[in-house]
């Protein structure tokens, strides 16, 4: 290997392109072997390293120090064990790659003709010598025959950085990828483009160079293969946006993948939500092109915001590897690591969907109708009329919930320029609908409603209030009214008294204090 600084043209056998759906490798484990890291004081493969383990991936590390030394049947023996990532950076040539070195030449021989005399032949292994920073070592090298001979792949990613490496690309037969080099590059531009490349499939740069073509863009590495290798599926796009207001009626969504997903896997498993927040119903599998998408329908059950997510440890390829989410590190997309959920935030609007909404006269009083299309928090509905610039309450009914359509009437007293509903919600929170002017008869809108939904129909009468029976004193007859509460009682018992006077106010109801002290009881 010639260590002056030869610059190349990328060269790209696939065809180099926006794919619509990627695949993974079948296995998660994987190995990396540095021969010559000793001799050369560098080690290439470290970003290959950690980017495949921070990707779920678990790498053999097999490198060249003082303590270890690698060996030819270390090399063999991973060849065959079907692993998913298969990285080398050595010296080599069209012959093959080196996998293990010497600081001797009699030791290198030694080993060689060891070699030759336990399975074996010359036509599998070579010997060879190359200059380093440290002196000329020896190395016995692997031939694109026993490669062959040897290789097991699962839908494997090859990543051979060594001196004319392209040359015997058809050695790794069945791999997905195989990524090498024409030429003869320093190990310090190896490491350069390593760097760039598994960077890249770990999606540092974006979601549009996590797989292999993509991840090739600019650099001196040739390629033979599929092109469209990802170490991991991720979420490519989702309905409804993010942030979508989710009424109680529900939306129709879809979450769709980058990667050919498994199928088998019950899609319950991988779509969740906050259930104090929102329900899921009609999860399923589907397609939308050559995409595997999960469609859905999400709607409010309780205040928001809250997420729904895609579970990282459920939503795997069809070669068994766990989604890559965009919670770790927060706020990321297709960016390693691997194995956390997809979290898409959306708003919750659980006030009453309001169908239509009436009021018209019925003598001397006044019927209020509305119809609901759905009711999700709803504690009940209060009906207002309004006179001399304040809205009055005129009546208060109470109902469960219920995510079905609902159609109410009530009989109100009559004589207000204008009516409204306001909805109350379990959370205490009222909701005013908009004001609705008095009509001399009853409207089509309201015949249609009663016609269309007869099961739902509601049609109340405001009780009328009974004159109350009391015994006539000075301070009850300073009022011609009669209050919805009454508090009385000495000074320290109506200060006591004071917040939930206040809180029976805010509600609408007119409230009494009379204060019993020595000048007037």
């Amino acid at each position: 290997m010639r260590t002056g600084i030869t610059y190349l043209l990328a060269l790209f056998i696939a065809t180099p392109y926006a794919y619509a759906i990627y695949e993974t490798p079948i296995s998660t484990d994987g190995c990396r072997i540095e021969p010559y890291a000793l001799g050369m004081d560098m080690t290439v493969l470290d970003s290959l390293q950690s980017v495949c383990k921070k990707q779920g991936y678990w790498i053999v590390p097999l490198i060249e120090t003082e303590y270890d030394h690698v060996t030819l049947d270390d090399f063999v023996w991973h060849l065959t064990y079907s692993t998913g990532i298969f990285g080398i950076a050595s010296h080599g040539s069209s012959a093959g790659p080196a996998v293990e070195v010497f600081a001797e030449e009699a030791q290198r021989d030694s080993a060689y003709d060891y070699y030759l005399a336990h399975g074996y032949d010359s036509f599998e292994i070579y010997k060879s010598d190359a200059a380093t920073p440290q002196g000329r070592m020896y190395h016995i090298g692997a031939m694109s025959l026993l490669i062959s001979r040897c290789f097991e792949s699962n839908e494997s990613i090859v990543y051979n950085a060594t001196c004319h490496s392209h040359d015997y690309w058809a050695a790794w037969d069945g791999a997905r990828e195989v990524i090498g080099y024409s030429g003869s590059p320093t190990f310090g531009q190896m490491r350069g483009d390593a760097e760039f490349f598994w960077s890249r499939l770990n999606g540092y740069e974006g979601k549009a160079s996590r797989y292999v073509d993509g991840a090739l863009g600019g650099l001196l590495l040739s390629h033979w293969g599929n092109g469209n290798t990802v170490l991991s599926p991720t979420v490519d796009e989702f309905y409804p946006p993010k942030d979508t207001i989710v009424g109680s009626t529900g939306i129709d969504g879809w979450i769709r993948f980058d990667t050919g997903m498994d199928t088998n896997i019950n899609p319950e498993q991988i779509l969740k939500a906050d259930d104090t927040v929102f329900s899921l119903e009609d999860i399923n599998w589907g397609t939308d092109g050559d995409y595997d998408i999960i469609n859905f329908h999400i709607k409010a059950v309780g205040p928001g915001p809250g997420y729904l997510s895609v579970d990282a440890y459920s939503a795997i390829s069809q070669g068994g590897i766990p989604l890559d989410g965009n919670r770790n590190p927060p706020g990321t997309d297709g960016v390693g690591p691997n194995g956390d959920d997809y979290g898409i935030r959306y708003d919750s609007d659980i006030a009453a969907r309001y169908g239509s909404m009436w009021a018209y006269r019925d003598g001397s009083d006044v019927k209020v109708g509305w119809h609901v299309e759905a009711e999700v928090g709803t504690w009940g509905y209060e009906v207002q009329g309004f006179e001399g610039g304040t809205w009055h309450k005129l009546a208060q009914l109470k109902k469960g919930e219920a995510v079905v359509p609902s159609l109410y009437e009530i009989t109100v007293p009559g004589g207000y320029s204008l009516y409204r509903v306001v909805e109350i919600e379990a959370t205490g929170a009222r909701l005013p609908a908009m004001p609705i002017e008095v009509l001399m008869e009853e409207p089509p809108i309201a015949k249609v409603a009663k016609k269309i939904l007869p099961g739902y129909y509601q049609n109340l009468r405001l009780k009328p209030r009974q004159p109350a029976q009391c015994r006539q004193s000075r301070r009850l007859t300073r009022s011609t009214h009669v209050p919805d509460w009454i508090f009385y009682g000495p000074d320290s018992l109506i200060a006591a008294c004071m917040p939930a006077v206040g809180y029976l106010e805010s509600q609408g109801l007119e409230v009494d204090t009379i204060y019993a002290t020595s000048s007037y009881h």
